[in-house]
């Protein structure tokens, strides 16, 4: 919480708060929420070994992709 008050703060101070930043971050958030809330869901229904490798080779897909992004992207 720490961390994002002084984001927001820096934010501020950089005038980079404007109508488009801020529609764009409610957008994220609700999308960020319902991604939690189905996952909760999700945990709920499905066996927690297999919840959890799911998610473990999600991450590690998504971690791949990243690395792939960082190497092949040109200076």
């Amino acid at each position: 919480m720490t961390t994002k008050l002084s984001q927001l703060v820096a934010i501020s101070t950089w005038n980079l708060f404007n109508r488009e930043t801020i529609i764009l971050s409610v957008q994220v958030l609700l999308f960020t929420l319902a991604g939690f809330y189905a996952g909760m869901k999700a945990q709920d229904k499905f066996n927690q070994r297999n919840f959890n490798r799911g998610l473990l080779m999600l991450l590690s897909l998504i971690g791949a992709i990243l690395i792939l992004r960082a190497v092949t992207q040109e200076a």
